[in-house]
């Protein structure tokens, strides 16, 4: 079995190069990942990315601070991102947030 866990807080350097170090130490480095996520301009937690290997649009059910949410995901090919963002844009959905991460993941 697999648990993924996400920890979304805001932290200073130290703090982040003491964990960047913990991690180091202690897990196995899996690599690094270049994300660029919209949120869009919805009723619904709908997104879009673009990543180091591919493209998506996914929704998240339920609301943020529940305890789990479902996730839709729909792939495809990186390239394929500047289409996605322009369908919304025509269907009406502005990018209300753009969100720039380097996402550095370890297994523990």
């Amino acid at each position: 079995m697999t648990t993924e866990v996400e920890i979304r807080a805001f932290i200073d350097k130290n703090k982040y190069n003491e964990l960047l170090a913990f991690f180091k130490k202690n897990g196995k480095y899996l690599g690094v990942d270049h994300q660029e996520t919209y949120y869009l301009d919805s009723e619904s937690d709908l997104r879009i990315q673009k990543n180091n290997s591919f493209s998506k649009i996914w929704l998240k059910k339920g609301n943020m601070h529940d305890e789990a949410r479902e996730e839709i995901e729909v792939k495809f090919a990186r390239e394929d991102f500047p289409k996605i963002e322009k369908i919304f844009r025509l269907l009406g959905f502005a990018v209300k947030i753009k969100w720039l991460r380097l996402r550095k993941t370890f297994e523990w």
